[in-house]
């Protein structure tokens, strides 16, 4: 089975576009030992939010933005997600979006934008 299999079921994220890219590691921050995985929220053919737009040649990927997502524990230690979410262009209009998360269940954050650490 793959990692992203078991992450995917051990936090019970059902999401096509997020895929786990590594194992759980851990980090001290600020004096508290954390799990961290990391992933990544690539695009799933979102209209822009800002004019509607859905025509896939108008919208162009224009790289990642890092997020820090904490979750409450996993085993012994607090979760934390490094979260690389896809930064999207519309030509259209010459605003830029990030994809995100709308499907965690049984969690007590939901991924909207920006960084939350």
């Amino acid at each position: 089975m793959s990692i992203n299999y078991f992450i995917t079921n051990l936090l019970n994220i059902k999401d096509d576009n997020l895929t786990f890219l590594d194992g759980i590691h851990h980090k001290l921050i600020k004096g508290v030992n954390y799990s961290v995985v990391n992933a990544k929220l690539k695009y799933s053919n979102e209209p822009c939010p800002h004019c509607g737009c859905k025509d896939e040649s108008l919208i162009i990927k224009y790289g990642f933005k890092l997020s820090h997502v904490r979750f409450s524990k996993v085993g012994d230690y607090p979760l934390i997600i490094d979260l690389k979410k896809q930064k999207m262009f519309c030509k259209k209009c010459g605003h830029y979006f990030l994809v995100f998360l709308i499907n965690l269940k049984n969690l007590f954050l939901v991924i909207l934008l920006g960084n939350f650490l």
